[in-house]
């Protein structure tokens, strides 16, 4: 994107500012979007096999009752 897009307008997309159909910028929204695509693709590509790790690990933690979870009797009033 740095090539293709000016700092003026890379400023605002980096800033979170700039958005769809603003004036003057029409010409360069093509390569904003494929660059924010870009980015989803690498953050869920470096997330889901963590997320993976993480749920197959969850099997490997043993179920332990805690003291205060057996059932209790009703104690009521009268």
């Amino acid at each position: 994107m740095r090539r293709m897009v000016p700092d003026s307008i890379r400023a605002l997309v980096l800033d979170g500012t700039w958005r769809v159909g603003e004036k003057g910028t029409e010409k360069f929204k093509p390569d904003i979007l494929d660059a924010r695509m870009e980015g989803f693709r690498v953050v869920f590509i470096s997330l889901v096999p963590l997320m993976g790790l993480c749920l197959l690990a969850s099997f490997f933690i043993a179920d332990v009752i805690l003291k205060g979870d057996a059932k209790k009797e009703f104690q009521g009033k009268g």
